[in-house]
């Protein structure tokens, strides 16, 4: 999360969880097992600031969440209220006018009070139910949010309502694509470049039509060839049945030129393998 033009990065040290750039470091807190998996930029009031997701891979719906001023990220508050942190939290927390908005294994989306991170209602959520699906995490889009399962996208516009969600379903732009299932949601999961929304899915829940799809908020478009679609098959078809090869997706540029970036292997892998699209 770039702040004051330096580059931020967040870290474990020990059991310590904390961000770090080239001349400071500050903790954010210690927990055995819990590392940084989303970080996320919104405005609370109008103040900049830092959102911070973490995760025990071992108990991956288990997560803690943490936010700070841009400005001070000396200072870091936690997420505490229980009408968020006992749901079985799915993916990443995603941010739209003033809502922080996070997925739950029953298919709801439950919304923070207006303008504040810390205040959560028990009812005020909107449930992902065109079609059954199995919930995987959000994803957002300019004025969009994306409710990804392994079989179906779903799409959700901001109403203006004051009450309850502020979200409703834009029927219209439901699709049968379903998400990859990048390591328990443990890694990023998709990418936006050029106004557009990549990630790796698949097609009516079949494992073996997994492609790299991008959607810019109206029509969606598989944009990996016949070759791309078999190594990604390759590595998430076998006998567990899980998609345990395809590790994150994310942005990384080249002199001036941006790739979406696929990595094949673990983080902790000695050699890397990534595929890059540059649209």
């Amino acid at each position: 999360a770039p702040t004051d033009d330096q580059a931020w990065v967040f870290n474990v040290s020990g059991n310590a969880v904390q961000v770090s750039n080239s001349s400071s470091t500050y903790p954010i807190f210690v927990q055995s097992g819990h590392a940084p998996v989303f970080t996320d930029k919104t405005l609370i009031s109008g103040s900049e600031t830092i959102v911070l997701q973490t995760i025990n891979p071992a108990a991956t719906s288990t997560q803690r969440l943490f936010y700070a001023s841009s400005t001070a990220l000396g200072a870091w508050n936690e997420i505490t209220d229980g009408n968020l942190t006992t749901l079985a939290m799915a993916g990443k927390m995603e941010h739209l006018d003033g809502w922080a908005f996070m997925l739950d294994r029953s298919n709801k989306i439950f919304n923070s009070n207006l303008n504040t991170l810390a205040t959560w209602s028990a009812g005020d959520f909107i449930t992902k139910q065109i079609k059954q699906d199995f919930p995987l995490g959000l994803a957002k889009l300019g004025t969009k949010i994306i409710a990804f399962g392994q079989a179906t996208m779903e799409v959700f516009v901001n109403s203006g309502s004051p009450v309850g969600s502020p979200l409703v379903t834009a029927k219209e732009l439901a699709r049968d694509v379903g998400l990859v299932q990048i390591p328990s949601i443990t890694r990023h999961y998709y990418a936006v470049l050029n106004e557009r929304l990549y990630f790796c899915g698949r097609t009516g829940n079949a494992r073996r039509s997994v492609g790299v799809f991008a959607w810019n908020g109206q029509s969606l478009e598989r944009v990996s060839n016949v070759s791309i679609d078999k190594i990604l098959t390759s590595l998430t078809y076998g006998t567990t049945a899980i998609d345990s090869n395809i590790f994150s997706v994310n942005i990384m540029s080249f002199y001036g030129q941006s790739a979406v970036a696929i990595q094949l292997t673990s983080p902790a892998a000695s050699a890397q393998r990534w595929l890059m699209f540059f649209p």
